[in-house]
């Protein structure tokens, strides 16, 4: 998805939709961390709204995305909740990303963003990774989490990335 599309999205999210929103995943990387990377869809995590069910909403985005594009909802990624629940206390990691009279938007931190990426560990996950860290640091990361979050099978590799970013 280009990165033009997924910043209309984001503003629709803020200015008309409504809600609050967690993006993750390749479009916040292009959008934050690297322009040139590509990505086929948006990922988004619902948060809340204050009257409107996730159902509607969705809808809402879903014809947004139709109406402008041509493009079916297969574009805008909702299924990563699940993973995003999984890791207890994910809610202290967000950060605000934009702001509108209807709607904001989260990125995740440092940490979520890094064990979200360390857990499914595909080698495009682990260069956005280094992308991250690379443009971030590692100061404001919280080792302690990323060992309760990221499985014992993928930490060990991910430590390894962590040695070779300091």
């Amino acid at each position: 998805m280009e990165k033009t599309k997924s910043e209309k999205i984001l503003d629709e999210l803020c200015q008309n939709i409504g809600g609050e929103w967690l993006l993750i995943g390749g479009t916040l990387i292009q959008l934050q961390y690297d322009g040139e990377r590509s990505t086929e869809d948006i990922d988004l995590v619902h948060i809340s709204h204050a009257e409107k069910s996730k159902e509607f909403l969705q809808n809402e985005l879903f014809r947004f995305v139709q109406r402008c594009w041509g493009i079916g909802p297969e574009h805008i990624n909702l299924s990563e909740e699940f993973f995003v629940h999984e890791l207890a206390g994910w809610q202290a990691e967000l950060v605000p990303l934009k702001d509108g009279p209807k709607g904001r938007i989260f990125q995740p931190s440092l940490t979520l963003l890094i064990a979200l990426k360390a857990r499914r560990g595909s080698e495009l996950d682990l260069q956005d990774i280094q992308t991250a860290i690379k443009k971030q640091g590692l100061r404001a990361l919280d080792e302690t989490k990323l060992e309760r979050w990221v499985p014992e099978t993928k930490l060990k590799q991910l430590k390894k990335l962590l040695d070779l970013s300091r």
